[in-house]
């Protein structure tokens, strides 16, 4: 303490403190909590625990979506156009020993075999869909549910000299609530997909029947719930989005929910604008003349049709709402 800071204090007369400078944090913007961002919810699970409690629900309204609503039938159509569009077509580039040059005759043959086992007879196990039919369908799950599903199955079909085939499956058959014994001790279950420690599948978990089709009760029970298929046997498609993700969801869930309100909108906008169409004016008279109304179990049924002028009885008013649509907005 100096000397000028005593003499002040014995008259009476304090020292004006000097002002500390403003504490500065240094974090980020999006990291701050305050009134503005109370309602901003967010989590610390990982890419599983996150998909885990939604991926069913996820699914069901995805294909919801690509049933009724156009603009996502027009989204998965288009996906498939463009990756697909006429078939991926495999061309051989084997080449000569002596030389750089192709042997064209073996690539023809080998093209010319391919093309045969792409056929639906040879290459799916219900003799159903082409190779061609497959990748469609593929891709156009990838965006309705999510992920595609293949089961190689080592087995001639259809009369094939190739001893493999494949299954296309739902994503609704891995069975994502599966909790059972693992091959190994460092093994655990994540959704239906059994993995080591390092998080490499080993196993899938699938249902013997889709868990949706409940409508033909007829078929043929099983035993056994699930099948238990080595990871070698399974192709499993999805495009992840976090690290250590071992399912996929369907590409339309960060719209959904505004699509859903969206589509909602639109048609309350259309249900207005014809209701607005409809009637032209009403008209009261003295003679009490009412035309186009009819009564039926003891209630008045009036029909609106475009360009219609209704008269009331005397004494009968009506509220007519302002209808102005289809507004600016929409």
């Amino acid at each position: 303490m100096g000397i000028r800071t005593n003499i002040l204090r014995r008259i009476g007369l304090q020292p004006i403190p000097k002002a500390l400078p403003p504490v500065r944090r240094r974090n980020y913007a999006g990291a701050i909590i305050s009134r503005l961002t109370s309602d901003w919810m967010a989590s610390q699970a990982s890419a599983d625990a996150e998909i885990r409690t939604s991926l069913r629900k996820l699914r069901d309204r995805s294909r919801e979506m690509v049933r009724n609503n156009p603009y996502a039938k027009q989204a998965k159509r288009t996906t498939q156009i463009n990756v697909v569009g006429s078939g991926i077509k495999m061309q051989s580039q084997v080449t000569l020993l002596r030389g750089s040059r192709r042997d064209e005759r073996t690539n023809a043959l080998i093209e010319q075999k391919w093309a045969s086992w792409c056929r639906a007879q040879h290459c799916d196990v219900a003799g159903r869909q082409s190779f061609h039919m497959m990748e469609w369908l593929a891709i156009g799950a990838l965006p309705e549910s999510g992920e595609a599903l293949f089961r190689i199955v080592r087995r001639p079909f259809g009369g094939s000299r190739v001893p493999l085939a494949l299954q296309m499956l739902e994503a609704d058959y891995l069975d994502e609530e599966y909790q059972g014994p693992t091959l190994a001790q460092g093994n655990e279950w994540r959704m239906g997909v059994e993995v080591n420690e390092w998080g490499r599948p080993v196993r899938y978990a699938f249902l013997t029947r889709h868990p949706g089709d409940y409508w033909f009760q007829n078929a043929p029970q099983r035993n056994e719930k699930h099948v238990f298929l080595p990871a070698e046997d399974v192709i499993h498609l999805f495009i992840p989005e976090r690290p250590q993700q071992h399912r996929g969801v369907p590409w339309f869930h960060p719209v959904m929910s505004d699509a859903h309100q969206l589509q909602g909108y639109e048609e309350a906008a259309v249900i207005r604008a014809r209701a607005g169409a409809s009637i032209m004016g009403f008209i009261t008279n003295q003679e009490g003349e009412l035309t186009a109304d009819d009564v039926e179990n003891e209630r008045r049924i009036s029909e609106f049709e475009p360009g219609m002028f209704k008269y009331l009885m005397p004494g009968e008013n009506v509220t007519v709402p302002n209808i102005d649509s289809p507004d600016q907005q929409f």
